[in-house]
């Protein structure tokens, strides 16, 4: 497949046990487990400064694109701009980073899906071929794991292209590869 499938699973029990491995807290089968480029645990930890920023985004995100017939005062939306602007860090992330509005990030992705077409010619496939090898045999040992089948080595290489392709690079590079590799184990593991 040359595509990317997002799914959701709720935990059997409500909320995921971490003293359960995955396959005990969600209730799929091996066959469509192994569908996936990616599983990852989205755990509801309570942070309250974390939950008030994430409630703001939904309340804004949701008045932004479900407009009232009210018209805003334009000092209003200048003064909310100014106030987002200082609880992020002066126009960045909470992380530091640059902020990028969404519509920048469709923008960019858009770009980069019709411009950029990574070549995957100077891999290195021994690395991927040892990985691939060493990831199957842990998994077959180990109870309750998630098993490993070929189409995880093309979960690696759609995920170092969309690496190489988020940098809008031509050819794939040694570490886009790596991150693809990490990503998957942090995934699986």
């Amino acid at each position: 497949a040359r595509c990317c499938v997002i799914a959701a699973a709720n935990p059997i029990r409500g909320r995921y046990d971490s003293s359960l491995t995955f396959v005990e807290n969600v209730d799929l089968t091996d066959p469509i487990l192994t569908r996936f480029d990616i599983l990852a645990v989205v755990k509801d930890k309570v942070d309250i400064i974390h939950d008030e920023k994430l409630a703001n985004f939904v309340v804004d995100s949701h008045i932004k694109y479900h407009p009232s017939e009210q018209v805003v005062d334009a000092a209003e939306e200048a003064e909310q701009q100014q106030q987002d602007s200082q609880a992020s860090g002066n126009g960045n992330g909470g992380d530091g980073m640059p902020y990028v509005s969404q519509e920048m990030l469709k923008k960019y992705i858009m770009f980069a899906k019709q411009t950029c077409h990574p070549k995957l010619d100077n891999i290195d496939r021994d690395k991927i071929a040892e990985f691939y090898s060493d990831l199957r045999q842990k998994s077959m040992g180990s109870g309750g794991g998630i098993p490993i089948a070929v189409r995880h080595i093309e979960s690696i290489l759609r995920l170092s292209e969309a690496r190489a392709k988020l940098y809008l690079r031509s050819y794939v590079r040694s570490d886009d590869v790596d991150m693809a590799i990490k990503i998957v184990l942090q995934s699986f593991i």
